[in-house]
């Protein structure tokens, strides 16, 4: 058995599986959002019904919808959270196969579900505008940048192990699916995210 724990392979998944459980533990419970509301929410529109942000230094996943309370005024509420894994090399993509998740607002494209798509996107996806026209102008390159879910022979990944998707388990995808991302849903990709009141 200890031989087992020095073989390098064993000592790597013991490794990704101690960062990812650092990551989910903490992880805020729903008392925290009461009231509570990301600074890139300060800038949308009135008429978007729901946004998607990633917060990748807590790895994390958020969609908020908008609503309206009996006197007309507007707030956004976290509708769904989820535990999500970014870039090989963290944040801030600048070229074809750097391994980094691009930091940016991007926007639904089309979801794509299992029966369409190879094992790696697990239980679907959802496409996202990259390279946005901000990117093109600075030169950016890459594509195929997704939400999407995780290969069948994992639950999850560990917080740093995609090419540059953000990747949610399985059953993550299916909820956020679920909720009806309509095309053109904001998706706010950011290093941090700071929560006020």
């Amino acid at each position: 058995r200890e031989a087992l724990l020095q073989h390098p392979d064993v000592r790597q998944r013991l490794s990704q599986l101690k960062a990812e459980a650092l990551q989910r533990t903490r992880h805020q419970d729903k008392a925290f959002f009461a009231g509570q509301y990301p600074t890139p929410v300060r800038y949308l529109s009135p008429n978007v019904a729901q946004v998607v942000l990633v917060d990748a230094q807590k790895s994390r996943l958020y969609v908020l919808a908008n609503q309206r309370d009996d006197a007309g005024k507007r707030s956004f509420k976290v509708v769904f959270d989820a535990y999500v894994s970014i870039g090989n090399n963290g944040m801030g993509k600048w070229r074809e196969g750097d391994g980094k998740t691009p930091a940016g607002v991007y926007f639904v494209q089309k979801h794509l579900t299992d029966p369409m798509l190879p094992d790696l996107y697990g239980s679907g996806a959802l496409t996202l505008d990259y390279p946005s026209p901000i990117d093109k102008e600075q030169r950016r390159t890459g594509s195929g940048i997704w939400l999407h879910g995780s290969p069948s022979q994992q639950y999850a990944r560990p917080p740093t192990a995609t090419d540059g998707c953000v990747v949610l388990a399985n059953d993550d995808m299916t909820r956020l699916v679920q909720l009806g991302l309509k095309a053109d849903t904001p998706v706010v990709i950011a290093e941090q995210l700071t929560w006020h009141d």
